[in-house]
Order: C-alpha cells, then structure tokens, then sequence
C-alpha cells in the first residue's frame, strides 16, 4: 500500500538507496502515466523489465541539446521520475524543470551520502544537486527494509555510517570505528565466513556487467551472452 502525502508538482524525495523509492513512485496510482529517467542504460533496463509498461529513457537523452533526443517524452507522460538524482548536478535538474514545465516531476535519490557527480578532468566544480538550490520542497524517506542488503551485520554497519555522516562526525572517526567493528567480528567469528556454501549457491547471483562504447553494441553484445 502506497502511503498518502501531500501532492507536489516538483519534489524531491531523499532518502537510503535500496529502500525502494523508485519502485513505489512507479506504482503510485498518483503518478499518472509515469516515465523514469537514469543515468545509465543499464539501470534503464532493470526498471523496464520491472515495469514494461513505464516509459523510459537516460539522462543523456533528456538534457541533449538535440531535440529528437526528448521530444518524445513531452508527449508521451504526465509524470516525470528522474532517478539516482545525487549523481546529477544542480544545473542539470534546472535544465530538466525549464524542458518540461507541463510535468509532475520527482526527483529521488541520496544525495550527500551516495556517489556524487563525476567531473571531467581539469573540469571546474559545480554546485550538486539539491532541492532548496531548485526551490522545490524536499521529502525524507527512512525505509524500514533495504532491499539491496539482506545481511543484517553489514545493513547495521551500512546505517550507522550513514548515521555518523548525518551527525557531522569526521570521517578519520568514522573509519576508525568501522576498522574498530570488524576487528571485533574477526575475533568473534575466528575468520571464518559466516555464510554456507550451499545457502551461497542458492541466494546469490553472478551478474557479469559489459561495458561498450555504445547502446547498439550493448544490445548486439546481450544477444550474443544471451545464447549462452
């Protein structure tokens, strides 16, 4: 069950990765004809094959300056869900808002706790994305399960670091205190894993990830991997 909220033509909601921001803003019965927008073709991909019948597209598509590239997604959604938005700097979150003014927009994502926006080399820092730089409110999720740890010591150590940062305590602290939890795990355990190699083979997956130059060659190279 979706909980209720107040609508927001813009908004940002923040909040842990894995906690399953994009998955309830996708089947929100609120975002009316919703089309998701990633970074990379890859994560495009997974929200496609999750939801086939959600729009979808990458976030160099969206912000070319080739209007072929976007036009598309003006006629073919209402709500707009632009993801991983901690990796997209602020001027990219204005282009998107100026580019689609008609739209419901959510941006979801970590920023300040997850990977940042990479720069190019010599290229000159730019002010990261965040939702008081944009004038749009901003909503904090605590998801109560990540689905992305199912570990209960590394989902412990994964929020008490994140806990830390929030707090402001330097990192020099911080990593002492993780160096200081897994001494301790290796003295309680004797260094032995703790997972058995059958429950190994039956809950964990291999995924080899390709990178090629470009989306052509990637979807050449899965039907080729796919014959395997």
């Amino acid at each position: 069950k979706i909980p209720a909220r107040e609508n927001h033509r813009r908004v940002a909601i923040c909040g842990e990765g894995g906690t399953g921001k994009s998955t309830q803003e996708l089947s929100d019965p609120g975002s009316i004809n919703p089309f998701i927008i990633t970074p990379s073709y890859l994560l495009m991909s997974a929200m496609k094959e999750k939801f086939p019948d959600c729009g979808a597209s990458v976030w160099a598509r969206v912000m070319a300056d080739d209007p072929q590239m976007w036009e598309h997604v003006e006629k073919k959604c209402n709500t707009l869900i632009v993801d991983e938005v901690s990796m997209m700097n602020l001027h990219g979150a204005q282009l998107i808002m100026q580019r689609f003014p008609h739209h419901k927009i959510v941006f979801l994502g970590d920023p300040g706790f997850q990977l940042g926006p990479v720069r190019g080399p010599g290229a000159e820092p730019e002010p990261e994305f965040n939702a008081p730089g944009l004038g749009i409110p901003e909503l904090r999720t605590k998801g109560e399960k990540n689905y992305r740890i199912q570990c209960s010591e590394l989902r412990h150590v994964c929020t008490t670091l994140r806990d830390f940062q929030e707090m402001g305590i330097p990192a020099a602290l911080r990593l002492k205190w993780l160096r200081d939890t897994l001494l301790k795990r290796e003295k309680r355990t004797g260094g032995k894993q703790i997972i058995t190699s059958d429950k190994l083979l039956t809950e964990y997956r291999i995924i080899d990830v390709v990178i090629s130059s470009t989306n052509e060659n990637r979807v050449e190279i899965n039907q080729l991997l796919d014959q395997k």
